[in-house]
């Protein structure tokens, strides 16, 4: 009887474990600051490319025992805005924005907007894709495309921090 519950206990055990069970989630965070200068135009488009924004990717998959060849997907969690300066502005002055990623060899892809903008606030949580954007983070480095249209002149260059998560799920080594 001890030897039929071992039996069966050893079986669920066995049966618990998957290949879904060497799998691991995880987050990478990155941070970019793009301006939008004074003197832009009303209703006007207007892009600012970020400066290449390193990835430290095999870094970061070796942490989490893991490399970029098992990787299996890499989403855009969350993108919010953060306006830092001027301190008493808010994002009001922004009809739309939209997010762009872009990597070497790879055609820039729209990752996060908000359009219309409706906040009056100095915080803004844009709207995020599905895509899986494993091509771009597994790269070196990666750069972000800012396209603004304005609903008001500024007077003052607007300084805003880019805080982005995506959520990395892969396999771990065996």
């Amino acid at each position: 009887m001890k030897n039929t519950l071992l039996f069966f206990m050893a079986l669920l055990a066995l049966g618990a474990c998957s290949k879904k069970d060497l799998g691991i989630s995880f987050r990478m965070n990155y941070e970019e600051e793009v301006v939008i200068p004074s003197s832009v135009g009303i209703n006007l488009p207007f892009t600012i490319q970020s400066p290449p924004i390193t990835t430290n990717s095999e870094s970061k998959f070796s942490n989490n025992n893991t490399s970029a060849n098992r990787v299996s997907s890499i989403r855009l969690e969350e993108m919010q805005l953060i306006l830092d300066e001027p301190s008493e502005a808010d994002f009001s002055f922004l009809e739309s924005i939209y997010i762009l990623i872009s990597a070497q060899g790879l055609p820039d892809d729209t990752i996060a907007w908000q359009d219309p903008v409706t906040s009056n606030a100095s915080v803004l949580n844009l709207t995020t894709t599905e895509l899986n954007l494993k091509p771009y983070l597994v790269k070196d480095e990666f750069s972000l495309k800012t396209i603004t249209l304005t609903d008001e002149f500024i007077s003052e260059d607007h300084r805003i921090t880019i805080k982005s998560g995506f959520r990395v799920e892969a396999e771990i080594f065996n």
